[in-house]
């Protein structure tokens, strides 16, 4: 994964990290946080970064599901590492 970049600002030296922006794509919905987090802990040990967002079905306001995203340039490797799980 690329990690953010170090540049010289300025004459005095200073350092400030240069952030890319990530876009993150949802590759999957379920009915409940643990499922999802399930999921997201098989991408982790295959090195996959992930995250879970959203609120359970039984929850207030939770019909939406809870989704796992990944990183765009991830979402290949997610679905295979997800196949064999």
């Amino acid at each position: 994964m690329n990690r953010p970049k170090t540049k010289k600002a300025g004459t005095m030296g200073d350092r400030f990290l240069v952030r890319r922006q990530v876009i993150m794509k949802v590759i999957k919905s379920y009915s409940t946080s643990v499922d999802a987090e399930v999921a997201r802990i098989a991408l982790d040990a295959a090195g996959v970064p992930s995250t879970v967002v959203g609120i359970d079905a039984a929850m207030e306001g939770g019909t939406a599901g809870v989704q796992l995203l990944v990183p765009d340039e991830w979402v290949e490797d997610a679905l295979r590492v997800l196949e064999r799980s």
